[in-house]
């Protein structure tokens, strides 16, 4: 079980160690049977034994809980808890006592008694929670799915929009800035039609890849749709998030540029808004004004990153970086 629970809380553990406890096991059993064959220490022995996997057990479940099920990794532990000390509980009676014993100690139904309480636990409670943590780990799997675009590896929409949903949250305190970008793939549409839908996936993948590849804190990336994207960035300042917008701009060029039949890469147009109240943060708006900033950047001429006046201290003019 303590080897189960470790591949379940996905600890490195290594090969040898289920076939280590193992052969201890054996080994246990057969010097106390065959070399010393003492009952009273071979319960004892065994017991402890037993306990002590119980207590690496529960230490597992309660260190490594999913956060997703937490409650039900608790009560995990707590079973497994509970059969290490009624195992420990067991070797403290049987090894104090002044009883000679045949096998299972009937001379102590106390000892029995506690015995057979731990393996009830096992087998109905801890089995059942067992099978709990198992479903909840799917259920969280799946729900971890469907926030994820299947060929870059980004967030989907839905995904961003449950961080949106944080950043709105009342327990959100941060006081720094927040800032969106929408980027667009330029001509996309004539990449398709060129070089094969095969081709166009290769560039959005790249384009997730990029994205991922971005080396800034506090900062979620997604696959708003289609062959648009959505970065929101916290704390930053709007000349960081134009920055920020060249640097992805550039380097989608230079990575695109790689794949065969696009020597000279494909261009991305990039609109950006900044937040500077998070106490009254307008997700709606802060998209609609980035959203236009994109639109305007593709009128302009493609391949280039926009940002409204208004983001800029109250200038009459629209900041443009040009390739």
């Amino acid at each position: 079980m303590f080897v189960g629970v470790l591949d379940f809380c996905m600890r490195f553990h290594g090969r040898q160690l289920l076939p280590a406890l193992s052969v201890m096991a054996i080994v246990l059993t057969i010097a106390f049977t065959l070399v010393y064959p003492e009952t009273t220490w071979r319960i004892t022995t065994l017991s402890v034994y037993q306990a002590t996997l119980n207590f690496a057990t529960a230490w597992v479940l309660f260190r490594h809980g999913d956060a997703f099920s937490r409650r039900a990794f608790l009560a995990a532990a707590t079973v497994a808890l509970l059969q290490g000390l009624s195992a420990l509980a067991q070797a403290g009676l049987v090894s104090t006592s002044s009883l000679q014993f045949d096998y299972g100690a009937p001379q102590l139904p106390i000892a029995n008694t506690i015995s057979w309480a731990g393996s009830l636990l096992s087998a109905v409670v801890g089995n059942s929670i067992l099978m709990l943590l198992i479903m909840l780990r799917l259920v969280a799997e799946l729900s971890a799915a469907a926030e994820r675009d299947v060929l870059t590896g980004l967030l989907n929409r839905r995904g961003m929009r449950k961080k949106f949903d944080d950043l709105l949250a009342p327990h959100y305190e941060s006081k720094d800035t927040i800032g969106v970008l929408l980027l667009d793939i330029d001509e996309f549409k004539k990449i398709n039609d060129r070089y094969g839908h095969e081709v166009g996936d290769q560039v959005i993948a790249t384009f997730g890849r990029v994205l991922l590849e971005m080396d800034v804190s506090k900062t979620s990336v997604s696959r708003w749709g289609g062959e648009e994207f959505c970065v929101v960035a916290e704390a930053t300042t709007s000349r960081s998030l134009i920055e920020l917008a060249e640097s992805i701009r550039l380097q989608f060029v230079l990575s695109t540029a790689a794949l065969p039949g696009l020597p000279h890469g494909c261009t991305v147009s990039i609109g950006a808004a900044m937040n500077h109240s998070p106490a009254t943060l307008d997700v709606q708006g802060l998209l609609a004004r980035a959203d236009a900033q994109l639109y305007l950047a593709k009128r302009k001429g493609r391949n280039r990153v926009m940002m409204a006046a208004s983001d800029h201290g109250g200038k009459d003019l629209t900041a443009a970086v040009q390739p």
